[in-house]
């Protein structure tokens, strides 16, 4: 959701001033987490832990509520849930179909960044109406 379409909501009485205000920093966090320059370690996935139980020869793993929100920023709306569930069951982080997704980067896993995701999604799955 963009800005807009959280003043128009707050306009038409359908959230409070409070809430506008509230939704507003999240939207500005999430600029500030998604600028398409970040890495995307630390943010959409990182390194496997033993505690990861479903994941024990995987490298890197995905942070699912930050996939989600990413799609949301992206603006996949009521969508993200579905977007983010094929997007992170499709492979894991720094796995070969992530690999050839992203169009085999031949830099480390690690600095694979926020905008290769955004690139690789948007090409993918389209947004809706």
């Amino acid at each position: 959701m963009t800005q807009e379409q959280l003043r128009m909501q707050m306009l038409a009485g359908i959230i409070t001033e409070g809430q506008y205000k509230a939704q507003l920093n999240v939207l500005n966090e999430n600029e500030n987490m998604f600028d398409d320059n970040n890495k995307a370690f630390g943010i959409l996935f990182r390194k496997a832990t033993p505690e990861d139980e479903f994941h024990p020869d995987d490298e890197y793993v995905w942070e699912y509520d930050n996939v989600k929100k990413f799609m949301e920023y992206l603006g996949y709306g009521d969508e993200s849930w579905d977007v983010e569930g094929e997007f992170t069951s499709y492979d894991n982080p720094g796995g070969e179909g992530d690999l050839e997704a992203l169009g085999n980067p031949s830099i480390p896993v690690e600095e694979f960044t926020i905008g290769m995701y955004r690139k690789s999604i948007e090409d993918e799955y389209e947004k809706p109406d």
